[in-house]
C-alpha cells in the first residue's frame, strides 16, 4: 500500500503519522512552474486560434506546430491537481478532516474566484454584442449550465468563457478523491488505476451515445480524464513515500513508456474516437513518472536541469496564480480582438511596420509583447482581489516572497 496505515506505529493516535517518523518534505515549488508553463502554452494556443482560426500558411510549419498540443497542457493540470491533492494524505495516513471537509476547502479554493469570473465575462457578454466567438448575447440557458459547472457535458448556447469547461470536469473527478484514497489505503495502486481507467471507459462510451454528436468529439467533455487524475494521484503518492534517492528505477521505465505512447498515438492515431483518450492517458503516465523523477528528495542529476528551469522564481511566482489566469485569460483575448479589429487600429496606425512583416509575424509579435503581458497583469490583479484572499495565511505569505524574488531573479 503506497498511504500509510493510520493503525501502524508510526502513526499518530489522530491517524496522521508521528513528527519524528515523517520523511523531510518534499521541495515542491516545481510544481508552481509547470503549472506555469501549461498556462501560458494554453494562452499562446488560443491567441493563435482566435485570431488565425485555423494554421496560418505564412509561417513554417515547425515554428508554431507545437502550439495546437494544447490539449497536452490540460492533461497536465488534471494530473498536477491529483498529484498535489494526494502529498498530504500521504504524509498523514488519511484525509485530513474526511470527505465532508475536503470538499469544503476544494470549494472554498475554486469556486470563489470561478463565480467571480463568471460574473465579470457575463457582464462582459451583455455589454458587448457579439463578444462571443459564436456570436449573440449571453443566454440565460449557458449561464445557468456555467452556474452549475455542467459545461463538460453540455454545450448550449454562446461560451463566453470556453475552457472553463475543465474546471467543471475537475470539480466533478475532486468528489472521487475520498474514494481514491480508501482505495489506496486497502488495497493496490494498480487497483484503483485499473477501476479509474474502467469508469472513465465507461463514461466515455455513455458521453459518446447519450449526448448530441458535435464536431470537437469528447475533446469538451473528456470524462477519461479521471484516469490522468488517478495517475498523478499514485504519483504523488510514490514521491511522498519512497525514500530513494533519485526516485524509483521504475518511474524510468514508466514514463519513457508513456512518452512514446503519446508520441506513437499522435504521429499515428488510430481513428478519431479512441485516438485522444489513449493519448491523453499516455501523456498522464509520463507526466505523473515525471513528477516523480523530479519531487524525488535527492533528484538524479539527469533531471536537475529541467528542474532548475521549473523552479525559477518568476515561473513559480507566476504560477501561483495560473488558476486566475486560466479563468480570465480568454476574456480578455476576446476583448482585444474585438477593441482592435473593428476600429483597424492596427492596420491604420502601425502600417509601415506591417508592410515589414507578414501579417502572422507581426500580429502574433504584438500579442506576444503586449497582449499577453497585459493579460497577466490583468490576471495578476483577478488573483489579489477574488483568489488570494481564501488562500492559506502560509500561501499568502509565500505568494509575498515570491513576488519579491521574482523580481531579483537571475535567468535559470
Amino acid at each position: 500500500m503506497l498511504l500509510q496505515n493510520p493503525e501502524s506505529p508510526a502513526a499518530s493516535p489522530r491517524g496522521g503519522m508521528d513528527a519524528r517518523t515523517q520523511p523531510p518534505r518534499l521541495r515542491l515549488e516545481f510544481l508552481d512552474g509547470i503549472r506555469a508553463l501549461a498556462a501560458l502554452w494554453v494562452v499562446l494556443a488560443h491567441v493563435l486560434i482566435r485570431l488565425f482560426q485555423s494554421y496560418p500558411r505564412d509561417v513554417p510549419a515547425w515554428s508554431f506546430t507545437w502550439l495546437f498540443y494544447v490539449h497536452l497542457a490540460v492533461d497536465t493540470f488534471i494530473v498536477l491537481s491529483g498529484f498535489c491533492l494526494i502529498l498530504p494524505v500521504a504524509r498523514r495516513g488519511n484525509l485530513e478532516g474526511g470527505a465532508r471537509a475536503f470538499y469544503a476547502r476544494r470549494a472554498r479554493r475554486i469556486l470563489p474566484p470561478y463565480y467571480a469570473a463568471l460574473a465579470i465575462t457575463t457582464l462582459i457578454g451583455l455589454l458587448f454584442h457579439g463578444l462571443s466567438p459564436r456570436g449573440g448575447l449571453v443566454s440565460l440557458k449557458s449561464l445557468a449550465i456555467n452556474v452549475l459547472l455542467v459545461q463538460d457535458i453540455f454545450h448550449w448556447g454562446p461560451e463566453f468563457n470556453l475552457p472553463t469547461w475543465t474546471v467543471a470536469l475537475e470539480w466533478k473527478i475532486y468528489f472521487l478523491l475520498p474514494v481514491m484514497v480508501w482505495l489506496l489505503h486497502r488495497y493496490h495502486a494498480a487497483v484503483m488505476l485499473a477501476l479509474a481507467a474502467a469508469l472513465g471507459a465507461v463514461l466515455t462510451v455513455a458521453y459518446s451515445l447519450l449526448l448530441p454528436p458535435s464536431p470537437l468529439g469528447l475533446s469538451l467533455n473528456c470524462p477519461w480524464y479521471v484516469f490522468l487524475f488517478a495517475t498523478g494521484v499514485c504519483g504523488g503518492a510514490v514521491a511522498a513515500r519512497t525514500e530513494r534517492p533519485a526516485g524509483p528505477a521504475s518511474a524510468w521505465l514508466i514514463g519513457a513508456l508513456g512518452l512514446a505512447g503519446t508520441i506513437r498515438l499522435y504521429t499515428h492515431p488510430l481513428n478519431a474516437v479512441a485516438t485522444m483518450p489513449l493519448c491523453d492517458a499516455a501523456f498522464g503516465v509520463f507526466m505523473a513518472a515525471a513528477l516523480v523523477l523530479l519531487g524525488s528528495r535527492r533528484p538524479a542529476s539527469a533531471v536537475m536541469p529541467v528542474l532548475r528551469l521549473f523552479s525559477w522564481r518568476p515561473l513559480v511566482f507566476l504560477g501561483t496564480f495560473s488558476y486566475s489566469l486560466y479563468l480570465v485569460h480568454y476574456p480578455l483575448i476576446t476583448i482585444m480582438y474585438w477593441v482592435l479589429t473593428p476600429t483597424h487600429f492596427l492596420s491604420n496606425t502601425l502600417a509601415p511596420l506591417r508592410q515589414a512583416a507578414s501579417h502572422f509575424s507581426f500580429m502574433f509579435g504584438f500579442w506576444v509583447l503586449i497582449g499577453i503581458p497585459v493579460i497577466i497583469g490583468t490576471a495578476y490583479l483577478f488573483f489579489l482581489v477574488f483568489e488570494r484572499p481564501y488562500l492559506s495565511t502560509r500561501k499568502r505569505e509565500t505568494m509575498t516572497d515570491l513576488a519579491r524574488d521574482a523580481a531579483l531573479s537571475p535567468a535559470p
